[in-house]
């Protein structure tokens, strides 16, 4: 029997389904549907060719496919015109296309390309080519923001920063009337610059389009509104608002693009979406009826503002979320980044005037004693009070140093708790590569150097291990991994946090050794945190002893705090890595 997942462990990531649209008793398998773009009327039935549709395509010469899904085929083409590379959408329709959709897609496409913003795919034309509707798009070089997703949870600071920007985005689309209605990380390009780009407005539609009726070629009288019928489902399940999931396309409006963003953010700070589940109905039924768990349930250093307004935007009920993507953006900037308001006073009301009176000669005598008090006092102020106020202000920077200090290193002690939790060990044999990659961190720490680790007797490190030195934002780091007992693991803890205690109250010098004083030592739990100087303090080391399931950690680094902050990112990186259990014991199953 399997042991039980712990109750922090997030559930696992279901692969993203595929865009597609389904009701009760039709096809839900929206991939297969896709096979071939839909030909219009006119279409004359041309060769198709593996591709999907002729090549060349009008003025557009196929390279190859880019992606297939449930509305559609992207295919890189190039312009000869122009000559420039560009993206072709081919979309699918169900069903045999009408006049009616015909003309709601150059409608759709129109009011796309109207849109003008750094963070939106531009859109350049729209036209019909040998039977096939097709729109031509900037071909933006990158990654999707779901192939980042899947490198694990991203820094909150970083999370927030990018949501914003696409919340600016699709605030102009929204003030242009246009609702995504598939915002998802697959339909977010993060190009060379880092920057995100909403693409695939193909599930969009004009906000007020339901409100317009037109007769079509056989005189019927239809709207918008009727080409998706109530009770059909269209979109992403997993990054469905709830009243899209069940069908209600009257509710569907700005406020359902602002929930699919609160899902991307959920799961850019978590790494995992707020509802999981095998079966589709099941995923639905959730986002109508589950709260979403709590972000601090996974990850507890996440900021409380953050994570409130991020389960904002996943209300339930669309009133309940922000009235705009402009509100989104300022409810995360505030969170990230709040502002002083500083609250002026009303005036005072005028003073009466006074007529003025003659002084009499006492209380003469007594301004004249009371001047010379002021004067005395003003002089033991600057002889004795500015001494004692400088003291003071060095008290107090000191003091919110320690507590600066001392706050990091908790949040770094609820992290390391919620890593222990969610770590999954590497196994006895695993290989130097496994246990050291050569990047981790989303490729800000590159591996410079791998050799053997070296003893440290001082320390109370005998064994042989691997070393790792990676060089990143921060200068270099040292990570030394050993394979040992519990029992060896807590002698070398406990002998290094009382050499470190010794240096932190008893400084000196030491044969062969540089480490001449230490600045803080602390030992919690499976961690042993410690940080020594020289005798001059021009060279500094700041080390982390953690172990977990039969592996020890050594981190060492010169920067103060990052040796708080560092591993983690290394440990999810290695864990990520490391093969299920369930897998390793197929493997071990399929040698005997």
């Amino acid at each position: 029997m399997s042991e039980p997942r712990p109750p922090a462990t997030p559930p696992p990531v279901q692969l993203e389904t595929a865009t597609g649209e389904w009701s009760s008793g039709t096809d839900r398998d929206p991939v297969a549907r896709a096979a071939n773009p839909t030909l219009t009327n006119s279409g004359t039935g041309p060769t198709i060719d593996e591709l999907g549709i002729p090549n060349p395509f009008g003025r557009y010469a196929i390279t190859k496919l880019l992606g297939r899904g449930g509305m559609g085929a992207v295919f890189l083409a190039t312009d000869s015109q122009l000559e420039r590379p560009v993206a072709i959408k081919v979309p699918t329709f169900r069903g045999k296309l009408t006049a009616t959709q015909k003309e709601r897609f150059f409608r759709e496409a129109r009011a796309i390309a109207a849109l003008r913003h750094p963070n939106i795919c531009p859109v350049f034309d729209v036209d019909e080519e040998q039977g096939f509707l097709f729109l031509t798009m900037a071909y933006i070089e990158g990654q999707s923001l779901s192939a980042v997703i899947e490198r694990g949870p991203m820094q909150p600071p970083e999370a927030v920063d990018l949501i914003r920007r696409v919340a600016r985005a699709m605030h102009v689309a929204h003030i242009h009337g246009t609702i995504h209605r598939d915002l998802k990380p697959a339909n977010i390009l993060i190009d060379k610059n880092g920057e995100p780009v909403v693409m695939d407005f193909g599930l969009a539609r004009r906000a007020h389009w339901g409100e317009e009726t037109r007769t079509d070629a056989t005189g019927t009288v239809s709207n918008d509104t009727e080409l998706t019928q109530d009770g059909s489902v269209l979109g992403t399940p997993a990054y469905m608002p709830p009243e899209q999931a069940r069908g209600d396309m009257a509710a569907i409006g700005t406020r359902s693009d602002i929930y699919s963003l609160g899902v991307i953010l959920y799961e850019l700070l978590t790494g995992r979406r707020p509802f999981v589940a095998d079966d589709t109905a099941d995923l639905i039924r959730q986002i109508g009826c589950d709260p979403p768990p709590k972000p601090t349930e996974f990850y507890p250093w996440i900021d409380r503002s953050v994570e409130s307004t991020c389960l904002k935007a996943l209300a339930k009920d669309p009133a309940d979320r922000f009235s705009s993507m402009a509100q989104f953006e300022e409810a995360l900037k505030e969170a990230v980044e709040p502002e002083l308001r500083v609250v002026v006073p009303p005036p005072l009301p005028p003073a009466t005037p006074k007529k003025s009176r003659p002084v009499p000669k006492k209380s003469r005598g007594l301004r004249k004693v009371l001047t010379c008090l002021t004067v005395v006092m003003l002089l033991l102020t600057m002889c004795v009070g500015a001494p004692t106020a400088a003291i003071w202000w060095l008290i107090v920077k000191t003091s919110d140093k320690i507590k600066d200090f001392s706050d990091s290193f908790q949040r770094s002690e609820a992290e390391w708790d919620a890593i222990t939790k969610l770590w999954v060990a590497p196994p006895a044999d695993a290989d130097t590569e496994l246990l050291l990659p050569p990047t981790f961190g989303d490729g800000k720490y590159h591996r410079i150097q791998q050799d053997a680790s070296l003893p440290d007797p001082e320390l109370g490190i005998n064994l042989a291990g691997r070393r790792g030195t990676y060089r990143g934002p921060d200068g270099e780091v040292s990570i030394n991994v050993y394979r040992c007992t519990d029992a060896e693991a807590r002698a070398i803890e406990d002998k290094a946090y009382q050499f470190a205690q010794g240096r932190l109250r008893n400084p000196g010098p030491a044969p062969n050794s540089t480490r001449y004083k230490a600045v803080y030592a602390a030992n919690r739990s499976d961690t042993v945190t410690f940080g020594f100087h020289d005798s001059q303090s021009q060279k500094q080391e700041y080390g982390k002893l953690w172990y977990s399931s039969g592996w020890l950690f050594w981190f060492q680094t010169a920067t103060p705090l990052e040796i708080e902050f560092f591993p983690p990112k290394f440990v999810i990186e290695v864990g990520k890595r490391t093969p299920p259990p369930d897998a390793k014991k197929s493997s071990k199953g399929s040698t005997d």
